[in-house]
This record gives structure tokens, C-alpha cells and sequence, in this order.
């Protein structure tokens, strides 16, 4: 649907709320992951895809509404970003 539908202001994104779940969720499901991997040589790339993907979920928060202020806002959350492309 959101690829067919034409994007206006208030349909081109989707709600907060729905972005930070879906990031939280590939947190969780990356983490998951990480704990079956236990014991094998891919345990090391599970464990960094999981660090990474925390950065991400935690820079997500920072540039949200719930987040700092814009100016401190923004360059903790790209800071965080910086620090998940690191971990992969």
C-alpha cells in the first residue's frame, strides 16, 4: 500500500511509535541470534550484528521525540549510528 499510494506529509512516514518497534524488534530478533549461536564459529559475527543493531535502536530513540533536544539529539544519535556501522 505504501508503495502504491502517493506520499503526502502525513503519509510518508510511518508514526514514531511503529518505527522504534520495528527497530526494537530487529534489536531483539539480532540478539536472539547472537544467543543461539553460542558455541560456533558464526557466534562472533552474531555478536557484532547485535551490538550494531543496538547502536542503531538507541540512535532511533535519541532522534525521536523522545530523544534529547535537536542540537544534543542529533549528534548523540549520529554518533550512535557511527558506532553500530563500526560493530558490524
Amino acid at each position: 500500500v505504501l508503495m502504491i499510494a502517493p506520499a503526502t506529509p502525513d503519509t510518508a512516514r510511518l508514526p514514531v511509535t511503529v518505527r522504534l518497534m520495528a527497530s526494537l524488534l530487529l534489536m531483539l530478533a539480532a540478539w536472539i541470534s547472537a544467543a543461539g549461536s553460542k558455541g560456533t564459529t558464526a557466534r562472533r559475527l552474531a555478536m557484532g550484528i547485535g551490538v550494531g543493531v543496538t547502536f542503531g535502536f538507541v540512535g532511533d530513540v535519541l532522534l525521536s521525540q523522545w530523544g534529547p533536544p535537536k542540537p544534543l539529539g542529533l549528534e548523540l544519535g549520529m554518533l550512535s549510528f557511527a558506532a553500530g556501522h563500526l560493530a558490524y
